[in-house]
């Protein structure tokens, strides 16, 4: 599990003990990397905070490759802008702050004294403004910092994103089909760092859609990286929690009427998690108080009917359909290379346990042939009906 979300493993209590828009963005000419890296830990050990923010508007590119410490992570691409460099500076040096367990911060940091500083020098400002970037690695690293920035219930970071309109930019990011999942975790977790600071933000981001979109980010991690899946289960039971641990009516119905009663029950069974089970569980049991019927539903699986048909080329259309709602997905693969596993994880928003595929002709598929990641497809020209090797 990356140091992202390591540090949400812990209960969930009213402050978490932690692990958009600009204009154009100008390009200048290549910059030496030492160079500016070496002003960013200066601005840091010095607590210089507005140059701080004047490195978090340099969108010029950097010239080397990056230490492993910065270039490496699960889904956030390496800096290649000096913004984006700073931008990973700061949140590097808050995870290590936040994170319970590793090694300490190599700086001293008073995590409150720095937000402070971060919103009255224009620092969050600038990296919110930074997550309308078209440079990906400026987005993704501002979305990063941003998360560290709102930890620990910073209501004075929470009101200066909420007044500069970060709501319905962060609710955008949440819902984009095109952004990593990872990212959209992360998005997932500035806005519970916001919205639990103040009943008005909460309702906010529900007017906007806020709790469907919970749910459906809780979908579509289920069924791809349990890594990324315990962060938004927390996010949306604080969502419908209030501050007494007592179930909102209005958004726990809404989060029933999205679905997540399924999904619930399908962490609860499936998920080799014992942190993700146990919230699942916790969770349902607060909907179940607040909607009783609940308790008599069962877990549903959909059953995708796989229709494959090869082509001139040697490769192959792939159709998953599902009774009642037509095409699931489509796409062109190699029979010869590509897994079930591959195929199923195309599949957006059902959690794969779920998931029973069926041949045209009604044979089943066993399970174990699209949990595994070296089964390949071949498929009989003369029948055209798919086997596993």
């Amino acid at each position: 599990m990356s140091s992202l979300f390591l540090a949400c493993v812990s209960s969930r209590t009213s402050s978490r003990q932690c692990p958009f828009r600009t204009s154009c963005f100008s390009r200048s000419p290549v910059s030496s990397t030492h160079t500016y890296a070496s002003q960013i830990e200066k601005a840091f050990h010095q607590a210089d905070f507005p140059a701080l923010a004047n490195l978090l508007r340099s969108y010029e590119f950097l010239d080397e490759p990056l230490g492993a410490a910065i270039a490496t992570h699960p889904w956030a691409v390496a800096p290649r802008t000096v913004a984006a460099l700073a931008a990973a500076r700061i949140s590097l040096n808050l995870s290590q702050k936040c994170l319970t367990t590793g090694p300490p911060t190599p700086l001293h940091i008073d995590i409150e004294a720095f937000q402070h500083q971060a919103v009255k020098s224009g620092v969050v400002r600038q990296l919110f403004q930074n997550m309308s970037s078209s440079q990906v690695d400026t987005k993704q690293h501002a979305v990063r910092a941003l998360y560290y920035l709102t930890f620990n219930l910073s209501v004075e970071c929470a009101e200066c994103l909420f007044n500069d309109g970060a709501m319905p930019i962060l609710v955008e990011q949440l819902n984009s089909p095109v952004s990593v999942l990872g990212l959209r975790v992360c998005v997932s977790g500035i806005l519970r760092n916001i919205f639990v600071t103040d009943m008005k933000m909460r309702k906010c981001l529900a007017d906007m859609g806020g709790v469907q979109s919970l749910v459906d980010l809780l979908w579509d991690s289920s069924s791809s990286d349990e890594d990324n899946c315990l962060e938004p289960l927390l996010d949306l039971h604080d969502m419908i929690e209030d501050d007494i641990g007592m179930a909102i009516p209005e958004y726990a119905i809404q989060a029933i009427d999205a679905g997540v009663d399924q999904v619930l029950m399908a962490l609860q069974e499936f998920s080799s998690s014992p942190e993700v089970k146990e919230a699942a569980k916790d969770l349902c049991s607060q909907l179940r108080d607040v909607c009783p019927e609940l308790k008599d539903r069962k877990l549903i699986e959909m059953i995708l009917t796989l229709n494959l048909e090869p082509t001139a080329d040697g490769l192959s259309n792939v159709e998953l359909t599902n009774v009642g709602c037509g095409v699931v997905t489509s796409m062109q693969v190699d029979p010869n290379s590509t897994t079930l596993q591959g195929i199923i994880q195309q599949v957006k928003g059902i959690p794969r346990a779920l998931i029973q595929l069926v041949l045209p002709d009604g044979r089943l598929i066993p399970k174990h042939h699209y949990t595994s990641s070296v089964e390949v497809l071949r498929l009989d020209s003369d029948t055209s009906i798919l086997s596993v090797l």
